[in-house]
């Protein structure tokens, strides 16, 4: 039935595909640690906020900037959906604020170098502000990380979402 050539290149071959299935695994672990991670949202003092503020270029809107320094922006219900413009939404995570890791999630998701990423959806998604300018946005990645203006004002925007119930 089978003869020693056959064997040898059935081993060889079963040999090959586990050899190209540690390689992805290695490369998937690698891929996956390179994605930069996003902490969750705590209440954070001045000098901190200060650093992010230079590292955009510019101020927060200061409803935003008041929620990350009086703690405000741990007690937000979450996750919160909501329906604007025709748009479903959701926020599942407040980000904190950190000079570094908003560089390396700007950086990586191609999210303009001025803007704050302060909170993310479950599927990849991204909603933030840009130094001097009071507008909040949304990063889809869907749509090959389209940027949508959601609201005119931040302060809008934090009082929807702080009349909005979680989601249980």
């Amino acid at each position: 039935m089978f003869d020693a050539n056959m064997v040898i290149g059935l081993s060889l071959l079963a040999g090959s595909i586990c050899l190209l299935v540690i390689c992805y695994n290695l490369w998937w672990c690698w891929l996956m640690n390179q994605i930069p991670k996003s902490s969750p949202a705590i209440q954070v003092s001045v000098s901190t906020m200060e650093q992010l503020e230079r590292s955009i270029g510019g101020s927060l809107p200061s409803i935003l900037k008041s929620a990350y320094l009086d703690g405000s922006v741990t007690r937000l219900a979450l996750p919160t959906v909501f329906q604007w413009r025709d748009s479903e939404y959701c926020i599942n995570q407040l980000i904190r604020a950190d000079a570094q890791a908003n560089r390396q999630l700007t950086k990586f998701h191609l999210i303009p170098q001025t803007a704050f990423i302060f909170a993310a959806d479950d599927f990849g998604n991204y909603y933030f502000v840009k130094a001097n300018d009071n507008a909040v946005y949304f990063w889809d990645h869907d749509l090959g990380g389209e940027v949508t203006e959601i609201f005119e004002s931040a302060e809008d925007f934090w009082k929807f979402l702080q009349a909005k119930p979680s989601i249980s």
